[in-house]
Order: C-alpha cells, then structure tokens, then sequence
C-alpha cells in the first residue's frame, strides 16, 4: 500500500517516478531513513552548541577539522553497518517499518502505530529541509547558522 498519505498533497509523485509499487517501497524507505538522520542532524545542531567532542568545531567548520573529519569517516562506517545489518531492507515489514524494537510505543502508550509512522514521516520531511537550510545558510553567509542555540539567543 501507499500509505501513509498525507494532506493537504495527499498522493504526491508529479514526475511519476515511482512508476511501480518496488520503486515506491524502495524510495519510501530512503525517505523514511534520510528523515531520521536528518532529525539526529537537528539534535546535533542543538547539541554542539554546548559540546563538541573532542574539541572539535560545530557547524560545517568540523568536517573541515582533522579531527571531525575522522569522527565522520567512523560516523559514515558505522551507517554502513547499520544499512548492511539490522536496518537493512530485507528485514523490515514496510519500507522503513523495523516495527518497535525497543518498545517505545508501550512505554508511551501509542495506540495506533500506523499514526506514528506519519508523524514520523512529516517530522522527517520538515527535518530535512531544516538541515539543507542550514547548511545553504552557512555556505552562503559564512557564519555559523547551523548553531541553532546562539541563533535562539541560548
């Protein structure tokens, strides 16, 4: 199934590109995991604010740091593992539906998961542009835009 679908759009392919439902599963499921890195890229944003490891710079300026550099070779190995593991497609009941392995959903009293799947995928969508924003925003004005706290006044 298509599911979910979400308004006000509701079925939203114009180009036509997922001509068939293995095409539409397979960019579901990249859809639903570039969501959930982009939302980690949010609480990272949030998170370097006050931390950085390693001393490392925040924003755009780690990757460019030895240091941060090396810290996104492991980061980019250990997404592979994970793509190649447990998060591998042959594995999910859906595209991007790994169900709840931690249980998540009784600790919080979720009754219908099919809604959380869309609010994740929403959360997701709106993850990503605030990620690519950010960073168009850094590359554009130099400054580092992808603190979120100093911008906030934190």
């Amino acid at each position: 199934a298509k599911a979910p679908i979400i308004a006000p759009l509701g079925y939203f392919d114009p180009l036509g590109l997922s001509g068939s439902q293995e095409r539409f599963d397979k960019f579901r499921a990249a859809e639903v995991k570039h969501g959930r890195v982009a939302m980690l890229a949010i609480m990272g944003a949030f998170a370097g604010h006050w931390a950085t490891p390693l001393g490392a710079p925040a924003g755009i300026a780690g990757f460019q740091d030895p240091i941060g550099a090396k810290g996104c070779v492991a980061l980019t190995f250990f997404c592979a593992f994970l793509e190649t593991g447990p998060w591998a497609d042959a594995f999910a009941k859906e595209p991007g539906n790994f169900g709840d392995p931690c249980d998540f959903g009784e600790v919080f009293g979720v009754k219908d998961m099919k809604e959380m799947q869309t609010k994740e995928l929403s959360n997701g969508r709106l993850a990503m542009m605030a990620t690519i924003g950010m960073c168009v925003q850094e590359g554009v004005f130099g400054e580092k835009f992808s603190d979120l706290p100093a911008q906030l006044g934190l």
